[in-house]
């Protein structure tokens, strides 16, 4: 599974930010072929850095992980049409705030774990 991490950072005036994104950005996403789900996280608090005694508020707004089956899939998507429109639209409200991320996305269970499994996973 390859995923597309986006981190947005705080944005200025959060609320128009949430407006052009979920009600304009949103829609433009959920077009682009091969796309098998979208999420999103509204980050709210950073605790590790409070317990440090730095400050609360996170570097980041919000961030989105776009699921795609594997690498050509993913490739496929962002050259269609659906995905040039997509990538075009955000850097035209975003481009400040925006940090993108692709990753082979691997997963390890509770159940599944056993001290060292997991270094095999990500060989």
């Amino acid at each position: 599974m390859v995923k597309m991490l986006v981190l947005f950072s705080q944005p200025e005036d959060p609320e128009a930010f949430d407006d052009i994104y979920f009600n304009e950005h949103v829609p433009k996403i959920m077009k682009i072929p091969g796309l098998q789900k979208a999420e999103f996280t509204r980050l709210s608090s950073s605790p590790l850095l409070a317990l440090q005694g730095g400050d609360f508020t996170p570097p980041y707004y919000l961030q989105v992980d776009l699921i795609f089956k594997d690498a050509e899939n993913f490739q496929q998507a962002m050259l269609s049409p659906e995905g040039q429109e997509a990538v075009a639209h955000v850097l035209q409200f975003a481009t400040p705030i925006i940090n993108v991320m692709i990753g082979e996305t691997f997963t390890l269970t509770k159940d599944k774990y056993s001290p060292g499994n997991h270094l095999r996973i990500l060989k």
